[in-house]
């Protein structure tokens, strides 16, 4: 299951999953920096950051801006 990062407040992350089921974890479990927008997938019972469906996601958000402002 994937999960994009939401919200980043203080020490806490909020996730929400494809359906829309939300989850919060704490900072520390994940590694590297986690910023908005960052799609999460448990491997092997650690979180990862998902870089390359981040960066798929993201381009689609700006094709679509794109679109509408043109």
């Amino acid at each position: 299951m994937k999960y994009i990062i939401d919200r980043i407040e203080e020490e806490i992350i909020f996730c929400e999953d494809e359906t829309g089921n939300q989850a919060k974890l704490r900072v520390e479990q994940l590694p590297g920096k986690a910023v908005e927008g960052d799609i999460l997938e448990m491997v092997d019972g650690v979180w990862i950051i998902d870089v390359a469906e981040t960066k798929k996601r993201k381009d689609a958000m700006r094709q679509k801006l794109k679109r509408l402002i043109e």
